[in-house]
Parts: structure tokens; sequence; C-alpha cells
């Protein structure tokens, strides 16, 4: 009887063991609540590494009103590597974080490419439960290559929706938010890409000697003009964007977030006859250096340039591409 207890109380004893040491099953079981633990003042380096492509076509109207380039557009590609000195400046009901670019690397033959960003800086305002709310550049000059809207899109990487409930792995909930791009064709009447997003809260992991939560994102991006157009105008557009991001769990900010981010958007002039297509595609890894060295981060490794799901290629939906260094998939 004493060993059948003994053996009983061992047993037991392993299966605490295994659900307190296994984050998968112990999660599985009661669930965990994501949320930020900010703290006013707290500043730290981010590193981005980062392949731009994007242009603009202008073409006579497509009879089927083709939502993405033609293989005739020529976009412009840069590999981005740059660093930024992030400072939370306010928590709360409203969270504001500070971006100063403080180093640049930028490739393209017989072009400077990103080093106009080097000492610009930005203000984030984000909600408590993440997303941009909006973004604005404080100082420096504006770039073409990662202008306010891809940066937007970048932090939003960074900075994804966390659920408002407890939840387990596998479950997903929604977020959406929204940044503009202009059109000179429509002069005082921004572009609103409105992102519908899905996120999926993958598995609980030992990253870096931390606790994180894995989550990937899917969703499109929907092109509206944020106002009245002139009649016979019409703005089209499409747009897709994947990624995966790792969230510690003791603070609730991200570690490390890969996403592949592509849009393209369409204003036709029935009128004129004529219709400028104005085209991105970002494949980008941000991260801390604190918590995930640079080696492990692949900094030094060369990004892939985009490939056959890049807007510019007809017919081709933008989908995401494995980024070198990524965490392995289970």
């Amino acid at each position: 009887m004493k060993r059948l207890v003994a053996g009983i109380v061992v047993f037991l004893g392993v299966i605490a063991a295994v659900v307190l040491l296994v984050p998968d099953f112990r999660f599985s079981l009661i669930g965990l609540t994501l949320a930020h633990r900010l703290q006013t003042g707290a500043s730290e380096p981010i590193h981005v590494m980062s392949l731009v492509s994007s242009g603009t076509e202008i073409r006579p109207l497509t009879e089927e009103g083709l939502t993405v380039p033609t293989q005739s557009a020529r976009p412009e590609s840069y590999d981005l590597r740059f660093a930024m000195q992030e400072t939370v400046e306010s928590t709360g009901a409203e969270e504001v974080l500070g971006y100063r670019v403080t180093e640049v690397r930028s490739e393209q033959l017989g072009t400077t490419g990103g080093e106009g960003l080097l000492a610009n800086s930005y203000r984030m305002r984000g909600l408590p439960t993440g997303l941009v709310a909006d973004l604005t550049r404080r100082d420096g000059k504006p770039s073409r290559v990662l202008d306010e809207g891809r940066f937007s899109e970048l932090l939003a990487a960074f900075w994804p929706e966390l659920p408002r409930a407890r939840v387990r792995p596998g479950a997903t909930w929604t977020g959406r938010w929204q940044s503009a791009v202009a059109s000179g064709l429509l002069k005082e009447t921004p572009i609103q890409l409105q992102h519908r997003l899905r996120y999926t809260l993958v598995d609980i992991r030992r990253e870096a000697d931390l606790e994180v939560a894995r989550i990937q994102v899917a969703g499109n991006i929907v092109p509206a003009a944020a106002g009245q157009v002139p009649p016979g105008t019409v703005v089209t557009g499409t747009g897709r964007v994947e990624g995966t991001t790792l969230v510690d769990l003791a603070t609730g900010r991200t570690v490390l977030a890969d996403d592949r981010t592509a849009w393209s958007v369409v204003v036709r002039l029935e009128g004129q006859n004529i219709e400028v297509v104005h085209f991105s595609d970002r494949k980008s890894r941000i991260w801390r250096p604190r918590l995930v060295p640079d080696g492990q981060a692949g900094f030094e490794a060369p990004l892939p340039l985009p490939d056959g799901g890049m807007p510019g290629r007809t017919g081709a939906p933008a989908q995401a591409s494995p980024v070198p260094g990524a965490p392995p998939e289970p």
C-alpha cells in the first residue's frame, strides 16, 4: 500500500513538474494575459534590417481593373540596415514612444539609399493593447525609401495588437489600424491603407533565456480615399501582411518581429484613360539587441530580394518568405 501511495505521489510530482517547467503545457491549462508593462523614461536601442522595393507606374486604363503593377513596372530596391533609440515618453491610456535613428547602412548602386534617415526622430502614439494610433516625424528629412507610412507598418509589426482577454495557445483575435499614402493626383485627399489583421498565439517558448509568446499575424490591406474624389476618379488596390512576433511575457514588449508587407494603390482617371499605381513591398526584421544578440537575430545575414510575391509581378499575390535566422518552426 505504501509503495502504491509513493508511486502515486511520484507520478503526480512528475506531472506537476512538467506542467510548471514546460510553458506550453502550463499555459495550455491556465492560459495567460499579455499586457504592456512599460516604464516612463526607459530607453534602449532597437535594430532593423529591411528590404524595401517601391515605385510608381503610369499606364492606360486596364479593362479588367488590374490592381497590381505590370511586368513593365521598375521598382527601386534597397537593402536597409539601421539602429534607433527607443524611449518611452508616457504610459497609461495613451502610450507615447520616441524613436531616433542613430546609425544607417544602405546599399543600392549609384544612390545614397536610406542614409537620409540618419538623425531623424519620430513620435509614435499607440494604444495600451498595441498597434500604431499615429506616427509623426519630429526632426530630420522626409525619406522616400522609408516614409512615415512604411515606418508605421514597421512599428505595427513590433507593437502588435495584444488580446484583451486571457488566451491559450491556438487562440485568435483581430486588430485594425490605418496609415496614409499621398498621391499627387488627388492633391489634398490622402489614401488610407486599412490594415485588417488576424493574430494567432502559436505557442509559448524559451528564446534567448526569455519566456516569450510566439504570435503569427496575417491580414489584408484595403486602400480607400479619405474623402471625396473628383468625378471619374476611382481608388482601388490590394495588399497583404504576414509575419511572426515574439513577445516577452514578463514585460509585454516585443523581442523580435519579422514581417512581409506588400500593397499597391491604383488611382484610375477614367476621363483621361490613365491609371497610376503606387506600390510597395517591404520585408523586415526588427529586434532588441539587449535581449536578442545581433548574431542570433541575423543582422549580418543577407536578405533575399522580394521575389514572385511582390507587387510588380502581375497576378502574383504578396506572400511572406522566411527571413534568415528566424526562430525555427515546430
